[in-house]
């Protein structure tokens, strides 16, 4: 899968005959940790989406029909902030497992949110990394 940025959603071409890979979405209004996070999961070797914020993340959650295995979002972003992305993702997709990252330390998630892992930024990347393992392996 590519990655998707702005609004014109590439999807794969569902007769690929290759191992399905966790299909990992990221949401985040910073191109540069964005851009960098879908650089380091496809090196890891997930298929990853990639969006400017929840609003855009759950028009591309909607269109594909393929399972979304983890949700990394910002918590603070324009029209739709990470919380309310995931709930709403959450709500059409049950079990979807979440990484909210964020820059303000804010660590008060309720709702949907509590059970999702929280990462300060700037992001360690080995514990980031072992985050998303740890969560993809979960039953």
């Amino acid at each position: 899968m590519s990655a998707v940025t702005g609004r014109s959603f590439n999807f794969p071409d569902a007769t690929c005959s290759r191992k399905q890979q966790p299909v990992i979405l990221i949401a985040d209004d910073d191109d540069m940790v964005r851009n960098f996070l879908v650089a380091v999961m496809k090196s890891e070797g997930y298929d990853v989406l990639a969006c400017t914020d929840g609003q855009e993340g759950l028009e591309l959650s909607r269109k594909l029909a393929s399972k979304i295995d983890l949700i990394v979002t910002d918590l603070e972003m324009p029209h739709m902030n990470g919380v309310e992305f995931c709930a709403h993702v959450r709500a059409e997709r049950p079990g979807v497992k979440i990484v909210i990252i964020s820059g303000s330390g804010n660590r008060q998630l309720t709702g949907v949110a509590q059970d999702a892992s929280f990462l300060s930024k700037p992001l360690d990347l080995p514990t980031f990394s072992a985050t998303v393992r740890e969560l993809l392996t979960e039953n």
